[in-house]
């Protein structure tokens, strides 16, 4: 997995990695019957701006709703995997189809 954690630099000069601010870890959804996403493994750096861009019905979306939980409004989703956010667990569900 690559690393996109944010090197900084402290007042000693030697770089420090942050934390990333959110991170998934395998994380896949469906509705209902429909794969949404698969193993996604990422990790969102502190203190950058993240874009999600690519084409209709890739599942930027659906990831995106898993960090703000509202897939949790979804009767038919259903969602595996770990998120984290600031190095804490945010959400483990755990649900086998």
């Amino acid at each position: 997995m690559t690393n996109f954690s944010t090197p900084i630099m402290k007042s000693n000069s030697q770089p420090h990695t942050l934390e990333p601010a959110l991170r998934m870890e395998g994380v896949t959804v469906s509705y209902g019957s429909m794969l949404a996403v698969r193993e996604v493994f990422l990790e969102i750096p502190s203190h950058q701006i993240t874009a999600f861009i690519g084409p209709s019905g890739c599942g930027k979306s659906t990831v995106l709703r898993c960090f703000n939980r509202t897939n949790d409004l979804i009767p038919s989703a259903r969602i595996t995997g770990n998120v984290f956010s600031r190095g804490s667990i945010y959400m483990a569900r755990r649900l086998i189809l």
